[in-house]
């Protein structure tokens, strides 16, 4: 039996080779974190790989994107910073907390007061 003809298996390589070039190159796979979306407060964020290697410092007020294709686990650590907020401040602050919830703060008022006279008559 002859040998069947080199034309169809040069034309095979040839779309093989077209096909090749064509397809993009495989791009790195990035997986983007934005802190504001779960609502933390501005602080500082160290970023570690898998090995624990430094990878950056940044806050949570801005954008990561990290490299799953480099490393699928990352390590990041919060730092918060400290506030001082004035005396007054703070007392304006309970004061509004309890008058937005002084249904839950009443219940729990008589809730106390129950018990305690519910422990009293034993």
């Amino acid at each position: 039996m002859p040998d069947p003809s080199p034309i169809p298996k040069t034309i095979f390589c040839a779309l093989l080779i077209v096909a090749a070039l064509i397809v993009p190159a495989a791009s790195a796979e990035t997986v983007t974190l934005v802190f504001q979306d779960i609502g933390l407060s501005t602080q500082q964020v160290d970023v570690f790989d898998a090995g624990g290697t430094h990878l950056l410092t940044t806050n949570t007020s801005s954008v990561i994107a990290l490299n799953v294709s480099e490393s699928n686990r990352y390590t990041l650590q919060l730092k918060p910073q400290v506030t001082n907020l004035e005396s007054a401040d703070l007392l304006a602050t309970l004061i509004a907390w309890l008058t937005d919830h002084s249904l839950i703060v009443v219940l729990l008022i008589v809730l106390l007061a129950t018990v305690c006279i519910i422990l009293r008559g034993h």
